[in-house]
């Protein structure tokens, strides 16, 4: 129910009486705000958003993505939006050994590479299975000289990043990490995991920075470009506590 059109109405002919008789408009003769009642419901929200009918589902095409996740779902209830994720990420791993996506202002183009952060509850919704098929398929797709090995594992520093990746140029390479809270703060209070935001940086750019030592075998090694895809997992709670504000700003 609603008043408010009333009483600016009511509001409108007093002021226009006033000025016609030369009475100044005061503040006062505004209508008080416990005057004015509104009533007004919330709209009532569609529980699920979907912007195509069944009879367009039904037409489109399989693809890689619907049958990957069609045949994820068959050996776990983990929610399909994690396996959506598993889906790219095995496409952009492996696509990304042999192409690039084409922009204007690159020479070289954008490494295919993409990061997810599968934040959710508990070990109920089944994060880390979700993660071991994909994990599974990537092993398949292996060779046993390893010249074809997509996963670099879970344990990671920058420098050993740094240092694996420049012997893969123009390769692609999967990184994963469960609890990723637990590596935010790492990247804070462990000297051996200083510089690993820079690191991560640089190879979300398809970046992997040269090296320069005073000695060693290979004292100095040229900076080479890379496709580095991650996939990290953790509860929204304990991930966002571990983030500060300039993780935020800078991405």
């Amino acid at each position: 129910k609603f008043r408010t059109e009333a009483l600016l109405w009511e509001d409108i002919q007093r002021a226009r009486s006033k000025s016609e008789s030369g009475v100044p408009v005061d503040e006062e003769d505004a209508p008080e705000d416990s005057e004015i009642e509104t009533t007004v419901e919330p709209p009532e929200l569609p529980k699920e958003l979907d912007f195509l009918t069944q009879e367009e589902k039904d037409s489109l095409p399989q693809t890689f993505v619907s049958e990957y996740v069609s045949w994820a779902s068959q050996r776990t209830d983990a929610n399909p939006e994690y396996h959506t994720a598993g889906a790219f990420t095995l496409l952009s791993t492996v696509f990304a050994d042999h192409g690039h996506a084409p922009v204007k202002w690159s020479t070289r183009g954008l490494p295919l590479n993409l990061w997810f952060m599968i934040l959710g509850p508990t070990t109920i919704s089944r994060k880390t299975t979700a993660l071991h098929l994909l994990l599974d398929m990537l092993d398949d797709l292996s060779d046993e000289d390893g010249i074809y090995k997509y996963s670099l594992g879970a344990d990671f520093t920058g420098e050993g990043l740094t240092s694996a990746l420049l012997e893969r140029e123009n390769r692609s390479a999967l990184v994963h990490k469960d609890e990723f809270h637990g590596l935010l703060s790492e990247m804070e209070q462990k000297s051996y995991q200083s510089g690993l935001k820079e690191t991560l940086t640089a190879l979300y750019d398809g970046r992997v920075s040269g090296k320069l030592r005073s000695s060693g075998m290979q004292a100095m090694k040229k900076p080479v470009r890379a496709s580095f895809v991650l996939w990290a997992m953790g509860t929204t709670s304990n991930v966002s506590e571990a983030m500060n504000l300039e993780d935020f700003q800078s991405g």
